[in-house]
């Protein structure tokens, strides 16, 4: 195998690789027609490999504000198939087929459909007229047994101070609010459930709901940690009235009530409305055969 040097420039006649190394390291290798810097096995055609931060920077110092401006990264092919610049304005654009499809501000925002964070830290805007905007969900379809959205704030109240989630038409009118507290607020005061008849079966007459209506014992209260004044119920004691149907159990974290997450019971209040209106309809029922008696008592006076 033969060698040419020259100022450092090594050829291997062989295999026609050529190293380039002005300090006697092997700083750069053209091997098989891939470029290696920092491996003397380039494995791509541009192959770039370092201990401690391998970057490729490209700075462009040309003034103004169109595209291509200030300190531009490119990476895909020759159709631009993925650009990240970085304007003079200090965002990040990243561009897809020559078009831009989102950006990092300089403020740590991140944009989709729209170059204005208006002070928030994550915009989306879409212009499509159908299916999702956005769309979060896990695949697992076994095992999973988390979060799949979480939206949290540090700040420690309870008293309406903000909003921990809201919807709205932009620009018109708040729909939909959850607070800090946990309350729900919304536009309308309507709450559905789907009760269409083609998606039920097995439907027959509801037993007497009087009893348990009678035993459910309505109690005042506040959250540990909280000194707002509730109107409720008691899960154990629903249990202990035997409606364990009304009660579940599951995780509920909280730093004063709960610190350790342990399982906590929940009330089902949207079946506890259902049996006191089963309950309403037979008092009903009692008072209209009390009125039908006075009266016949009345007429024959």
């Amino acid at each position: 195998m033969s060698e040419v040097k020259t100022n450092k420039i090594t050829s291997l006649a062989s295999n026609n690789d050529i190293t380039l190394d002005p300090d006697g390291t092997g700083d750069v290798i053209v091997a098989s027609g891939n470029v290696g810097i920092g491996t003397t096995s380039p494995q791509e055609l541009l192959h770039i490999n370092d201990s401690s931060s391998p970057v490729i920077r490209l700075t462009n110092s040309t003034t103004g504000t169109g595209s291509g401006d200030g300190s531009e990264i490119m990476i895909g092919d020759a159709d631009k198939t993925l650009r990240i610049i970085n304007h003079e304005d200090s965002n990040v654009r990243i561009d897809v087929n020559g078009s831009e499809a989102a950006r990092f501000t300089s403020g740590g925002s991140f944009l989709v459909g729209t170059t204005s964070a208006s002070n928030r830290k994550m915009v989306i805007e879409s212009t499509q007229t159908s299916s999702f905007v956005a769309d979060i969900r896990t695949t697992d379809t076994s095992n999973y047994n988390g979060r799949v959205l979480q939206v949290g704030c540090h700040r420690n109240t309870t008293n309406g101070t903000y909003d921990h989630f809201a919807c709205t038409i932009h620009g018109d009118s708040d729909k939909l609010r959850i607070k800090d507290s946990g309350q729900v607020q919304n536009a309308n005061g309507s709450y559905t459930t789907l009760s269409d008849a083609r998606m039920k079966e097995n439907i027959i007459d509801a037993s007497s709901q009087w009893d348990d209506i009678k035993a459910i014992q309505l109690r005042n209260f506040n959250m540990i940690g909280d000194d707002l004044t509730q109107l409720g119920v008691v899960a154990q004691e629903l249990e202990a009235s035997g409606m364990t149907g009304l009660v579940g159990e599951s995780d509920w974290y909280d730093e004063t009530a709960n610190p350790n997450n342990e399982k906590r019971k929940y009330v089902k209040q949207s079946i506890l409305y259902m049996k006191a209106l089963g309950a309403l309809q037979e008092a009903i029922a009692k008072i209209e055969t009390l009125e039908t008696k006075v009266a016949a008592l009345e007429a024959g006076e």
